[in-house]
């Protein structure tokens, strides 16, 4: 047996040189990836392909001529051609030629099977789902704009999206046409109506958890929602904050505590939330937390963290502002989704024209409903339940109905 190394910058180069040096029944016995320097102490090393084959030496090209031998009788003279000897069914060989060939090539694809499996659960993941899902609205969207439908078009350019907008416009088409405007209004009330969650006073002592993003007013509100409570239901509240990285922000809320006259504490772990869950059971907590960034993913382990140390009273609040434009409100909706929020509370309405947009969400099917909304800093005025024939005053101008 002839065996030899041969090195080549890829695997079929090295097998290429295997088939030139050692003919084609050489057989290949393993493969395997080096370094091989280059330049002065090896510092431009590369990457290359190690393989090893083997070749019966009778069949090595060296042999060659050798393959037939002449036979000679006692007298001297050439006899009979004694035949070459046979080799083995060189299938066998090409089989393992074969598999030397395509285990390397099975084991890359088996590292980037394992590595779809372990993003599964990772942001990327999350992140394409969200992207896919926006290709299906924008699909129902073109959908609708081609539908050729007047009162769909004149939705869609009041803001609506497309898809809600179809809709519509096939709930009213059979009725009178100077009945649209009212029939439109109602309808869109209606289906609002289905998308919101008012708070009831019977549902004993919560733990209000407040997320979002940074500076979409998560302190201030919990001021009002904890003024509402206090004042107006009559509730033992608790203020705790979770924010221990936003300057100012522990002081700015026991501010509001001291204001309110309600007590107030400083949440640094999981464990020490649950302690003062089970410490202020008959009272309401509303929790502040921090905002991050949105490619934070530690900080949404510690949310899910705080959620479960509060158990079954817990109750997440997801925070948004009206001014965010609708890509980055439904990229911070798709960031929190593994919160579970309960419900969504909108901001900063009076900072903004248009909240078309946010309709769009809510109507969507898989957005949290609606349980407050806030225009304007003051405490606790600036804080309403939704209505839902304001919130269809939003998208019907007379000009669009």
């Amino acid at each position: 047996m002839h065996i030899r190394r041969f090195v080549g910058p890829t695997l079929l180069e090295a097998v290429r040189k295997v088939k030139e040096e050692l003919g084609p029944d050489a057989l290949v016995l393993s493969t395997r990836s080096v370094r091989v320097a280059r330049g002065r102490f090896g510092l431009l090393a590369r990457t290359a392909v190690e393989v090893t084959a083997a070749v019966d030496r009778d069949h090595h090209p060296a042999a060659s001529g050798r393959g037939e031998v002449r036979r000679t009788g006692e007298d001297g003279a050439a006899g009979a051609a004694r035949p070459a000897r046979v080799g083995p069914d060189p299938s066998w060989r090409e089989l393992v030629i074969g598999r030397a060939l395509v285990e390397p090539l099975q084991a890359e694809i088996r590292e980037l099977r394992r590595s779809v499996e372990r993003l599964s659960g990772d942001r990327l993941d999350e992140d394409l789902l969200g992207e896919i899902r926006a290709l299906r609205r924008l699909r129902l969207d073109v959908d609708a704009a081609r539908s050729g439908d007047r009162l769909a078009g004149r939705l869609v350019a009041a803001g609506l999206a497309g898809r809600h907008a179809r809709s519509l416009a096939a709930e009213i088409a059979a009725g009178p046409e100077e009945d649209a405007p009212r029939l439109l209004a109602q309808r869109l009330a209606r289906r609002l109506e289905r998308r919101l969650a008012i708070p009831r006073a019977d549902e004993g002592p919560r733990a209000d958890l407040l997320v979002g993003p940074t500076g979409v007013g998560k302190t201030t509100t919990l001021a009002k929602l904890a003024a509402l409570a206090s004042d107006l239901a009559a509730e033992e509240v608790a203020l705790l904050t979770a924010d221990t990285w936003r300057i100012g922000a522990e002081a700015q809320l026991k501010s509001y505590a001291r204001l309110l006259g309600v007590p107030f504490e400083r949440v640094t772990s999981p464990d020490e939330l649950g302690r003062l869950a089970n410490r202020l059971a008959r009272s309401r907590l509303l929790i502040d937390t921090a905002g991050r960034s949105r490619r934070d993913g530690e900080a949404l382990g510690e949310l899910l963290r705080l959620r479960e140390a509060l158990g079954r009273r817990a109750r997440v609040h997801l925070v948004l502002a009206a001014p965010t434009r609708e890509a980055d409100l439904r990229a911070e909706l798709e960031r929190y989704r593994s919160l579970r929020p309960d419900t969504l509370i909108v901001t900063k309405l009076d900072e903004t024209g248009s909240p078309v947009e946010l309709l769009n969400l809510l109507l969507d099917e898989g957005t949290p409903p609606l349980s407050w909304v806030a225009a304007g800093q003051r405490v606790p005025e600036d804080l309403d339940l939704p209505d839902p024939e304001e919130l269809a005053s939003w998208l019907l101008p007379a000009e669009a109905a």
